[in-house]
């Protein structure tokens, strides 16, 4: 449950700040990191209801040389992605 609890963390900061920034301190944690944030956005069922009109999707990216990964909520405008600021 501990672990749940830090990826909760990191999608309640996202979604108030709509970037977050984590430092990963080995590579072979990537995924379980992106997995946990990603159910924590799944299970938000107050998050799916308020963006139900025009969803905000989640990108993710990981600069290996910084190890750094980085979430972004984008909304998406017909076939083309506006980050929301």
């Amino acid at each position: 449950m501990h672990r749940q609890q830090q990826y909760i963390k990191i999608w309640q900061q996202l979604k108030r700040d709509d970037t977050v920034t984590v430092l990963i301190p080995h590579s072979s944690m990537v995924q379980r990191v992106k997995t946990g944030v990603i159910l924590a956005k799944n299970r938000d069922l107050g998050f799916k209801v308020m963006n139900e009109v025009e969803p905000l999707r989640l990108k993710i990216s990981y600069n290996e040389e910084t190890q750094r990964l980085t979430f972004r909520l984008v909304q998406r405008l017909g076939m083309v992605e506006k980050v929301v600021v």
